[in-house]
């Protein structure tokens, strides 16, 4: 019944070493040139007919399947386009043996790899510096921030205790743009967050980190003001007399306005979706608005305009299924009742949503945890009309999941994991209503 938390699944994250299938089937001793012309010919037909599929109402990837990317091990993926391009970040969760104390501590690796305007790698995934020296876990998220894709990083040296005040934790939140000859901009200093929660979201001049804390009394972001950074406490878990533990957050950044979603985990399904807008320094005090009670798995949140579209899953027990679930929040106003997006009949999970200029493109994960495929959709209309124009991006027979979109104009990107096989798969999108 339960979703699988991207979160959570992310903390656990172990380090494993690619076996046969990390490069997609793609072995080396098939790449020998040695095609028969009925090969050659199938792969025409192949081309020609996937170049006919692009031409049907609905999303299509650019190359059936996806490219496969090999990244080190299972990852969190963030994504983020801008001119045609995307940028993509990867953090991989590891146990590594710490020098230091003797113990085995969780540690985190983040890299960076552009997408040309077909999705694929232009160039190797580079590991992100952390700027830090000794014991180094790093995370990282893409996002825009004025002009550029920039590369938001979380560094921190881990320490000896499990949950160390900040004197006793050495963290750097930092950004880092893609421009030739960019170097990092550190924005926070001497910050001691839970790393495996951090998010990220940026546009303009105005964006937010979130570092949700879990098993503690309150909810905290940074937020990035200009060249000003600052933390801002979201709401005081413990007011109604309850803590629980927070997960599953996302963020977004609107022309004026920012946004935070979280779950609120107090056990036995009481899982809460918790949304709080967070405006300019001066403005009033963020209030968190509770949008869901019961049986939340993942959520993702992004901006038309100051309007805050709010996608989850939610478990409906008597149908024994996942739907997926969306309201709006309007500026000045309060958030619409939830609607249900008609997904089907099979479970829909860790929703995806991005937003650009009245364009909305969603992706989820379908099925059981046994076999999950990525669907992608995309309108100019609104939410409601994504499902009938959705596809499946992710091959068949593989167990596909954690779906990020970005879009930037007409340039529409997804990428999602494939843990089995320890890979990424991105893609460009082609999307006609």
């Amino acid at each position: 019944m339960r979703e699988p938390f991207r979160a959570a699944a992310m903390a656990a994250l172990l380090a494993a070493g690619c076996k046969d299938g990390c490069n997609g089937g793609e072995h080396a001793n098939d790449a020998s040139g040695d095609a028969s012309g009925k090969e050659a010919a199938d792969a025409g037909g192949d081309a020609a007919a996937h170049a006919l599929i692009q031409a049907l109402p609905g999303c299509h990837t650019t190359i059936a399947g996806g490219h496969a990317v090999k990244l080190g091990g299972p990852a969190a993926v963030s994504i983020a386009a801008m001119r045609g391009k995307a940028l993509l970040t990867s953090t991989v969760v590891h146990n590594a043996l710490s020098r230091a104390t003797g113990n085995v501590q969780a540690r985190a690796h983040a890299e960076r790899l552009v997408l040309d305007a077909t999705g694929a790698a232009a160039s190797p995934p580079e590991p992100i510096a952390a700027g830090l020296p000794g014991e180094v876990s790093t995370h990282a998220a893409a996002v825009v921030l004025g002009n550029d894709l920039t590369v938001l990083t979380y560094a921190a040296t881990p320490s000896a205790v499990a949950r160390p005040a900040p004197s006793e934790c050495n963290g750097v939140l930092a950004a880092t743009s893609l421009a030739p000859g960019a170097a990092g901009r550190e924005l926070a200093g001497h910050v001691c967050r839970p790393a495996s929660m951090f998010r990220a979201a940026a546009r303009g001049k105005l964006g937010i980190a979130l570092a949700a804390v879990p098993s503690v009394a309150s909810v905290e972001a940074w937020v990035l003001d200009d060249a000003d950074t600052r933390a801002v406490t979201l709401e005081a878990l413990s007011a109604d007399g309850g803590v629980g533990t927070v997960d599953a957050p996302a963020v977004a950044a609107g022309t004026s306005a920012l946004a935070a979603a979280y779950v609120v985990d107090r056990g036995q399904s009481a899982r809460a979706l918790h949304v709080a807008r967070v405006g300019r320094r001066g403005d009033p005090a963020p209030k968190a608005e509770i949008l869901d009670k019961d049986h939340v798995g993942t959520v993702s949140v992004a901006f038309e305009n100051d309007t805050l579209h709010v996608v989850w899953s939610s478990f409906v027990p008597e149908k024994s299924r996942w739907v997926l679930r969306w309201s709006k929040w309007p500026a000045g106003g309060a958030p619409s009742a939830p609607q249900t997006i008609g997904t089907g009949v099979v479970s829909a999970t860790m929703p995806s949503l991005a937003i650009d200029r009245g364009h909305f493109v969603l992706a989820w994960a379908e099925g059981d945890e046994n076999a999950t495929a990525v669907r992608v959709g995309a309108s100019k209309q609104s939410l409601a009309a994504i499902s009938g124009l959705s596809t499946i991006a992710s091959a068949t027979g593989v167990v596909a999941r954690d779906p990020v979109v970005a879009i930037d104009g007409d340039a529409m990107f997804v990428a999602w994991t494939e843990r089995a096989l320890g890979l990424v798969r991105t893609a460009a999108l082609k999307c006609l209503e």
